[in-house]
């Protein structure tokens, strides 16, 4: 399984992540676009506001972007990733929020 599996039903993916937070966290995939200058976060800060709000403005500057995640230390995957893929397959969400 990719971090992403989704990806494939979208042209173009961003994504902002703290790697000073989880330095070892791999993103990669053909359209996903990792921002180069993410923030650095921390949870219940401000920092994730302005992490969201830097990402939505850069999504909006991309024609082709068709979703956005912020990922931080604490929004990491605690189910298993074959459980979400079965759920994005099944649902097929327009919009995720926590």
């Amino acid at each position: 399984s990719t971090l992403f599996p989704y990806t494939t039903l979208f042209r173009s993916v961003l994504v902002h992540h703290d790697f000073s937070q989880t330095p070892d966290f791999n993103i990669s995939h053909e359209n996903v676009t990792v921002l180069s200058h993410p923030l650095r976060t921390g949870w219940g800060t401000w920092s994730l506001v302005d992490a969201a709000l830097g990402l939505m403005r850069r999504a909006l500057a991309m024609p082709d972007c068709d979703y956005f995640q912020l990922v931080s230390e604490s929004c990491l995957p605690a189910r298993p990733i074959g459980e979400f893929e079965a759920f994005l397959a099944t649902k097929e969400p327009q919009v995720m929020i926590d």
